[in-house]
């Protein structure tokens, strides 16, 4: 929906035809690639025309790369996967609002989610497509960047723990356990029937949590809240 009102200002607007801008549509359905990003690829509207024609529209400042203030630990609040993903772009806090600078204002969705991610309201300024990395660049620094839709490289398997899991709940009481891979005592260890039948019951409870809370933090991945670099260094962190 936000992304056929974007197509309607151009065509309103008379920044592009009718025709082109439906292609377009069609060609971010299939995609799914921001279709500011795709108008200005493919040549349909200059990047910095849109993004005037966008801030008047709807009345909001824009953001110039070079000029913005951008606070220092502005790069906490999201990914750069996320960012060049979604063409939105923290830069700093005043009193409980985060400005962003962002491609397309009108696609409301992400914006949302960063607000009940962070707890601020969030004001936004329009920055061009062409102006994107180099907000990107003042922002996150010289960490190397990642491409959009391209998977991170993982560590070595020789580095990688499974996270530690908090079993699901089963009643009113919530026991924690550790993991099957923490147990002091090995089910090999042990000779008495019942307490080997126990512990076995109990190792696969711990591994089908474990699981449980890695597809969690991939689905968190995939979503932008957090890096698949963030979470290897997490695990890396967990006590011995």
């Amino acid at each position: 929906m936000a992304d056929a009102r974007l197509g309607e200002l151009v065509v309103r607007l008379g920044l592009a035809s009718e025709d082109r801008v439906r292609a377009a549509l069609t060609e971010q359905d299939r995609t799914s690639e921001r279709l500011t990003s795709l108008l200005v690829r493919q040549k349909i509207v200059d990047g910095r025309l849109l993004a005037d024609a966008i801030a008047r529209a709807h009345s909001l400042g824009r953001a110039d790369p070079a000029t913005i203030p951008v606070a220092q630990d502005a790069r906490r609040f999201v990914t750069r996967e996320w960012a060049l993903s979604q063409g939105i772009v923290p830069a700093f806090v005043d009193d409980q609002t985060l400005i962003v600078a962002v491609t397309d204002p009108m696609s409301g969705g992400p914006l949302d989610e960063l607000s009940f991610r962070t707890g601020y309201r969030i004001r936004p300024l329009v920055l061009a497509e062409s102006d994107l990395p180099a907000l990107v660049q003042r922002v996150f620094g010289d960490a190397p960047p990642v491409t959009v839709g391209t998977p991170s490289t993982p560590p070595p398997p020789d580095s990688r723990r499974p996270a530690q899991s908090v079993p699901p709940k089963t009643g009113p009481t919530r026991v924690s356990q550790a993991p099957a891979a923490y147990l002091s005592v090995r089910p090999a260890q042990v000779e008495d029937p019942a307490t080997l039948q126990a512990l076995r019951q109990l190792a696969a409870t711990q591994d089908q949590a474990a699981l449980e809370i890695q597809a969690l933090f991939e689905l968190c991945i995939e979503r932008g809240l957090l890096s698949r670099r963030e979470y290897y260094d997490r695990l890396e962190r967990l006590p011995e």
